[in-house]
């Protein structure tokens, strides 16, 4: 049985090599290669709307609808509110490359334009990854210190904005969004007080850094994103290329069960958890055992952001300073620059084609494009 498996694995292993190692490394390319694992994803999302997913599409504008300078955005911590739920996960069918749920702990927003009743962008932060070299270089810690801090990091998984807000450089607005301070008040919220997995001890509750990468390459989003309170992204290098997406799930199963059979220990998680330093050893493992190491190296270099939620962050993160001394603007604040700043200049450079961007219309084509394609899907219609 056990043999079996192996030889499936290998099997779409070597597919998947011959796909990676045949195609040119460029932005259209890394869409093609990402294309299983983000329909695999939405196929996932499909099915665990609360409501039915058509639903929604009243969230989602059409741009000749769209007043700029009326535009009021508001940043909502999802917690518990099924139709925020909801409404996230709505927002993710116009992503191009496959959403990691998160690992470990979690928070997700939504950003809403009030003026328009609409979905203007999402935002999630989860646990970051232990061993980050370039975001470990610019705080300058040594091991002892990452233990005792690295409850102060999160990672920013999902970033970004809908159409037609993206066109509008919605990005940039939910970047400077991540510094405000209701970000770090929602995560003092939920984890003061909470004993921390690697360290055992009490959360302080405090939110110091945020490190983000870009989906494909070279940023666009995150560059020369400066606030004039004194935050700004800080780009600090690239990823080396390495990864899992490349990895359907279905595949990711049959390596479990391949591990399972063989009484490996990664089989059913890891001592802190089934987050992703987990499944990144998983499949490690399975592609050490079949000689196919060369395929965690999916080729696309993505660059790393930080960005530091205070003035002190290096001095907080180093043990040097007790005391975080955290930017107190708000969302509000922050919307408003971006608007002056980005949003109404982009507007007046646009051509009549931003007029015909119907978001509506393409949130429909995305559901109906994974209802299509999904397995044991609920029967929606509609509406």
């Amino acid at each position: 049985m056990s043999n079996k498996i192996w030889q499936e694995i290998r099997s779409e292993l070597l597919e998947i090599d011959y796909a990676l190692s045949n195609t040119k490394k460029d932005k259209s390319n890394y869409r093609k290669i990402q294309k299983n694992a983000t329909q695999e994803f939405k196929n996932k999302i499909i099915n665990s709307f609360d409501k039915n997913p058509f639903y929604y599409k009243k969230f989602f504008i059409h741009a000749r609808n769209l007043t700029p300078f009326r535009i009021k955005p508001r940043l909502v911590s999802i917690d518990n509110n099924s139709e925020h739920s909801d409404l996230y996960k709505a927002a993710t069918m116009f992503w191009s490359v496959p959403i990691t749920s998160g690992y470990g702990r979690r928070i997700k927003f939504l950003i809403l334009d009030d003026y328009h009743e609409t979905v203007l962008g999402i935002l999630s932060i989860m646990d970051p990854v232990f061993n980050l070299n370039p975001r470990d270089k610019w705080i300058g810690w040594d091991l002892e210190q990452k233990y005792e801090k690295l409850k102060s990091v999160m990672d920013c998984n999902v970033l970004g904005a809908v159409p037609p807000y993206n066109s509008l450089l919605g990005g940039k607005l939910v970047v400077s969004l991540a510094f405000s301070k209701e970000v770090r008040k929602s995560f003092k919220n939920k984890y003061k007080d909470k004993i921390s997995i690697i360290s055992k001890k009490k959360h302080d509750g405090i939110l110091s850094l945020l490190t983000v990468t870009s989906a494909l390459g070279r940023s666009s989003i995150y560059n020369r994103v400066k606030l004039p309170w004194g935050q700004k992204a800080i780009s600090v290098g690239y990823t080396k290329g390495n990864g899992v997406f490349q990895i359907p799930n279905d595949l990711f199963l049959k390596m479990r069960q391949a591990l399972l059979l063989d009484n490996h220990k990664y089989a059913d998680g890891f001592k802190f958890g089934q987050g992703p330093n987990w499944k990144m050893r998983v499949i490690r493992v399975v592609l050490g055992k079949l000689q196919l190491g060369r395929l965690i190296n999916h080729g696309i270099e993505r660059e790393i952001f930080l960005l530091p939620l205070g003035d002190n962050v290096q001095n907080f993160l180093t043990l040097k300073n007790k005391k975080f001394r955290g930017f107190t603007n708000t969302s509000d604040d922050i919307s408003e620059f971006w608007k002056e700043r980005w949003a109404l200049p982009r507007y007046s450079r646009l051509d009549e084609s931003f007029q015909h961007i119907n978001a509506k219309n393409r949130y429909l084509e995305r559901i109906k494009e994974s209802i299509t394609s999904s397995k044991n899907i609920k029967i929606y219609s509609a509406i």
